[in-house]
């Protein structure tokens, strides 16, 4: 048995996204959590992924694409479109302007 059209397409837009994905934390994040949710969709998780570089994570989705689109899933498309949608969202802009120092806490025997 096969996936659903819908899902299989779904899954294709998301493997091609991650393909041409770039190489920073905003992407590693997003990447991250489409390949945890989807391994465990499939029931087929490696583990962690927070130490997982770009590649394994895009080499993580090409064999969890390929496992969902050969099971039997019920797996709504809709889940696999919003790891895409934010996969591709823009990086939020930094914060601008002066950034405060953390508090130093005091050493030991420094008074407070």
């Amino acid at each position: 048995m096969t996936a659903h059209p819908s899902l299989a397409q779904a899954l294709d837009e998301l493997v091609q996204a991650a393909a041409e994905a770039t190489d920073d934390r905003w992407t590693l994040a997003a990447l991250a959590r489409a390949v945890t949710e989807l391994e465990g969709a499939a029931g087929a998780s490696l583990g962690g992924t927070e130490h997982d570089q770009l590649v394994v994570l895009q080499r993580r989705l090409g064999r969890v694409h390929g496992q969902l689109l050969c099971a039997s899933t019920t797996m709504d498309p809709a889940i696999v479109l919003s790891h895409l949608r934010a996969l591709r969202a823009p990086a939020p802009e930094p914060a601008s302007g002066p950034v405060a120092p953390l508090p130093r806490k005091p050493r030991v025997g420094e008074p407070a």
